[in-house]
């Protein structure tokens, strides 16, 4: 009887972490890697363009502007509930909705210009 108890404590225990695990197992996060427009593949070190004209951040996806990097929006940004912009570098802003709670951290150092 003890020894089902504890089984049962241990399922239970790893069935609650692979929830968290498989949770964060889609997310993404794009890093600008130098300044440039935000539809540039090479602004973010990739080989094509992640971006679309009208781009939707989505939950689980996490935009990184690193300090001494300016990202210049040339196409609309949209900002879901679950989405993040992490800037400390400068954002040349066209359109950016925040839509349903998303958010955008501008962080010490970071600029917003439109």
């Amino acid at each position: 009887m003890k020894s089902f108890v504890y089984l049962s404590v241990f399922t239970l225990l790893i069935f609650t972490l692979s929830a968290f695990t498989i949770q964060d197992a889609y997310a993404t996060t794009f890093t600008a890697v130098q300044s440039g427009n935000w539809d540039d593949p090479a602004t973010w070190g990739l080989a094509e363009d992640p971006f679309s004209n009208t781009t939707h951040i989505t939950p689980d996806i996490t935009i990184v502007i690193p300090a001494g990097v300016t990202v210049t929006i040339n196409n609309n940004i949209s900002i879901y509930s679950g989405g993040t912009i992490n800037n400390s570098g400068a954002i040349h802003r066209g359109t950016l909705n925040n839509n349903s709670g998303g958010t955008l951290n501008n962080n010490s150092g970071g600029t917003l210009n439109s």
